[in-house]
């Protein structure tokens, strides 16, 4: 018959619930575990954790600030410790909630572009850190030979000099500048060929292409000139996506296999993210 009832209690056992709440420094809690803080104080401890060593870990104070390792928190949430040679880096993770969700003020790390983003409410917007910008100064030296070929020489301008390249954004040999980031990028470029003649009608082109726009400046000849160097400058201002190229290019009609000047003083390349 013992035996019979133990069993009978063992079964009832898995479907009891106990409720209760736990109340520290107060005999009517409201929630499964209330802490209700022995001062008035408004910069009062209501709660606080302390490791083996009794150094205070955590902190809750009466008017609702936090601080993880800071024992005067400053702000609602302070994690830095009091001793900085702690680690005081935290952790922020990712959200698929809509920006208007997550509500203005919010923050998620954004896996694919591996940044940090903010929502105002409407948008989740990237933090923008202050990354080297990009800046260029070339010089050619390279006595670049262009072939004539029906009455036309055109070739882009390559095997330059790198004077300064603060990102490592400009291909010398080639002549390729690929941006490194979507901005505006400011670009100048003068070349001069050694003494050619050109007929009426001639005409000397320097461009600058970045992406799908192509500047030029044209220097026309208005009448027949002999052993003359040939000189032009381009400039212009350039919206580039990151991975987008730009580079200089000549277009010369009459001038017999016109060949650069190998004065690198002449021929200057420079590239500037703005």
């Amino acid at each position: 018959m013992k035996n019979y009832y133990i069993s009978s209690i063992l079964f009832l056992l898995p479907f009891l619930t106990i409720q209760a709440q736990i109340g520290i420094n107060t005999e009517t809690p409201d929630a499964v575990l209330e802490v209700l803080s022995s001062t008035s104080v408004s910069t009062g401890k209501a709660f606080v954790t302390s490791n083996s060593d009794n150094y205070e870990t955590m902190q809750i104070r009466n008017d609702g600030y936090i601080g993880v390792g800071a024992s005067n928190p400053l702000v609602k949430l302070d994690l830095r410790a009091d001793n900085l040679s702690k680690e005081n880096a935290i952790g922020i993770g990712y959200t698929t909630l809509t920006a208007a969700n997550a509500g203005a003020g919010a923050i998620r790390y954004e896996e694919t572009s591996k940044t940090l983003q903010y929502s105002d409410g409407e948008t989740w917007l990237t933090l923008q850190a202050n990354p080297d910008r990009a800046m260029v100064i070339a010089r050619n030296s390279s006595g670049q030979a262009l072939t004539t070929v029906n009455g036309v020489a055109s070739s882009r301008l390559t095997k330059w000099t790198k004077s300064y390249d603060k990102t490592g954004s400009f291909d010398a040999v080639t002549g390729f500048f690929v941006a490194p980031r979507n901005g505006v990028y400011s670009a100048s470029v003068t070349a001069v060929f050694q003494p050619n003649s050109m007929s009426s009608g001639a005409q000397y082109e320097l461009t600058l292409t970045g992406g799908s726009i192509s500047l030029k400046t044209v220097v026309p000849y208005l009448s027949t000139v002999t052993s003359i160097n040939l000189t032009n400058t381009c400039k212009g201002l350039f919206y580039l996506t990151a991975g987008q190229q730009l580079q200089a290019g000549v277009y010369i009609t009459s001038a017999v296999n016109p060949v650069l000047s190998t004065d690198a003083s002449l021929n200057v390349l420079t590239i500037a993210e703005m």
